[in-house]
């Protein structure tokens, strides 16, 4: 049985809560610090909610925002900071253990959707219902690089970053990958045919990285890969897959 075969078979999966939480406002993000004590970050309306993870209470909260937090990412490797964007379209960047504002940037017109760090940690990547990517220089507070509403037929959901590679799921139903600096051209796209609700986390291992090369090399002149629903690729040599999967 291939791995596409596996992932397209009916499965139930059967998940233990590790924390429930019953709020009036929608959840719109989640996060998990990747350092001790591992706590759980919840965007819960306009506030970011931090709950212990050994005891499932809430320790403390970050309320910078005036509008629901809609978007949620933690540095990776340390942890220490925590960026946010609201339903304002503002991108905001916070210091975990004493809640601290460090940046505060505008750029998007409308909800911002997907947030992330870069693998050098210095910059953001955001996007949203304005159909716009925006590369963001933490120490300058300005979008040192953009994808154009124009590159996306609708709103961009979902993110996922690896060195200077980026993946992006929209509802118009594609996935597109790119390479952070350069033009806009999508260096490989899927159809899906239905909205992208999120791609999976990238690895950043230059093996993986030399993975994702080949991969592009094998994309671009295989299209029958982008048949597949949900999206499989299989990265060569590099034990690292990437799955989407298309809302239905």
């Amino acid at each position: 049985v291939t791995l596409a075969d596996a992932l397209m078979a009916p499965t139930r999966i059967y998940v233990k809560p590790v924390l429930e939480l019953l709020t009036k406002h929608e959840i719109h993000a989640m996060a998990h610090v990747p350092t001790a004590p591992h706590d759980l970050l919840v965007a819960v309306g306009p506030r970011v909610q931090i709950y212990d993870a050994a005891t499932r209470t809430m320790k403390r909260s970050i309320q910078k925002s005036k509008e629901a937090v809609t978007a949620l990412a933690v540095r990776p490797g340390d942890g220490k900071l925590v960026a946010t964007g609201d339903a304002s379209g503002l991108v905001q960047v916070h210091e975990l253990e004493t809640r601290t504002q460090l940046r505060s940037m505008r750029g998007h017109t409308g909800p911002v959707r997907s947030i992330a760090f870069t693998a050098d940690k210095t910059r953001l990547v955001s996007a949203g219902d304005d159909r716009a990517v925006l590369l963001w220089d933490m120490s300058t507070e300005s979008v040192a690089w953009r994808l154009e509403p124009h590159v996306h037929g609708d709103a961009v959901r979902s993110i996922a970053l690896s060195d200077q590679l980026l993946l992006t799921g929209s509802y118009d139903g594609h996935v597109r990958l790119f390479e952070l600096g350069q033009d806009g051209t999508p260096l490989v796209t899927a159809d899906h045919g239905a909205p992208v609700e999120g791609p999976e986390q990238l690895g950043a291992h230059p093996a993986e990285r030399a993975g994702m090369d080949a991969a592009l090399r094998t994309h671009r002149h295989q299209p029958p890969v982008q048949q597949l629903h949900p999206l499989v690729g299989e990265l060569a040599g590099a034990h690292q897959r990437v799955v989407l999967g298309a809302r239905q």
